[in-house]
């Protein structure tokens, strides 16, 4: 799934590698924790630490590449680049510029931050620009806009944010290698479940106690990625004309405040009886349920019914229409 010779938590192309200028060495101790990811609830059950859960990961992740942190540190800052504006030039986006023309992208709250900042990110993403794949491009724009608006909003330090993004990236690498994160085989439950559940666990680890129990932080958290993970499942991925735009984008804006809300249902006690584990394995089977024209087929119902709406304003609805069925008939 991941190459060894790169932090089993980045999910990087090499196109992408290369613009960030980041080289990575060879290290046969990777090939050790491969599956440490694929376990990591399970290894965490019984382990100590005093701090963030973060902080525990990166100490482990420095021990196999000692640059990890450095590594961390340069996706902040593509994170906070990608929430910081929309392209000046909107030249490959075929139907989001439209949609977004009209909008103020306010910051005067911290609603309103998280709903801009996820909506500048989906637009960079349209617009083929280089975005953090949160687990994907088309739900890259949740992640970064919860946890940029939430560190300024409480003046949260950089070492923090960045132990926040391992707890992400860590939840995130659990869901891909137990199920896929991607819309074409799981369905968008698996985008944006993997991307709510994600900026979940990383709110969590920044509010929580730091002198809490260990254990229960990391129970706490990953019960609010099993919540994150139930609240979105059946998801269908039905991107119009196969473009990741509609209704990708307004998904992202409309699921934006969902980690918020889960992170303040576990903080004052809510404790689902699903297990994150449990949940996971229940959208794989959700996704491997669901019809393939709703896994990105580019051919769904909303492509259907968008160029049934178009012929019908041209008057060529049932001309059309007829003209398919006698086209059918022939294969009956």
């Amino acid at each position: 799934l991941m190459n060894k010779t790169i932090p089993i938590w980045l999910y990087l192309d090499r196109h992408t590698i290369k613009d960030i200028n980041m080289k990575f060495i060879e290290n046969e101790k990777i090939e050790e924790k491969l599956n440490y990811y694929t376990e990591i609830d399970k290894f965490l059950q019984n382990e100590e630490f005093d701090g963030m859960l973060g902080e525990y990961l990166e100490i482990q992740e420095e021990k196999i590449i000692p640059t990890s942190k450095e590594i961390m540190t340069e996706i902040k800052k593509i994170l906070w680049e990608e929430t910081d504006h929309v392209p000046e030039h909107m030249r490959y986006s075929k139907f989001i510029k439209n949609e977004f023309k009209e909008y103020s992208f306010p910051t005067d709250t911290t609603t309103a931050k998280i709903i801009t900042y996820t909506l500048r990110t989906g637009i960079h993403n349209a617009e083929m620009q280089i975005v953090i794949s949160a687990p994907t491009g088309g739900a890259s724009g949740i992640f970064p806009a919860n946890i940029r608006a939430i560190s300024e909003e409480l003046n949260i330090k950089e070492d923090k944010i960045i132990y926040a993004l391992y707890t992400a990236a860590a939840i995130g690498a659990f869901i891909a290698n137990n199920m896929s994160v991607s819309g074409s085989r799981h369905g968008c439950q698996a985008e944006m479940g993997t991307s709510i559940a994600m900026a979940t666990a990383a709110i969590l680890d920044l509010l929580l106690d730091e002198n809490m129990d260990f254990r229960k932080r990391v129970e706490m958290i990953l019960s609010g990625a099993s919540m994150a993970m139930q609240s979105i499942q059946g998801l269908a991925c039905d991107p119009l004309m196969g473009f990741v735009e509609v209704p990708c984008v307004l998904r992202n804006l409309a699921l934006s405040n969902v980690p918020y809300t889960v992170a303040l249902a576990i903080m004052n006690g809510y404790s689902p009886i699903i297990s994150f584990r449990t949940a996971v394995k229940a959208l794989k089977m959700t996704g491997e349920i669901l019809n393939l024209a709703l896994r990105e087929s580019g051919t769904g119902p909303l492509t259907y019914m968008y160029i049934l709406s178009r012929m019908e304003k041209r008057g060529i609805e049932e001309e059309i229409i007829e003209l398919l069925e006698k086209e059918t008939s022939l294969f009956e």
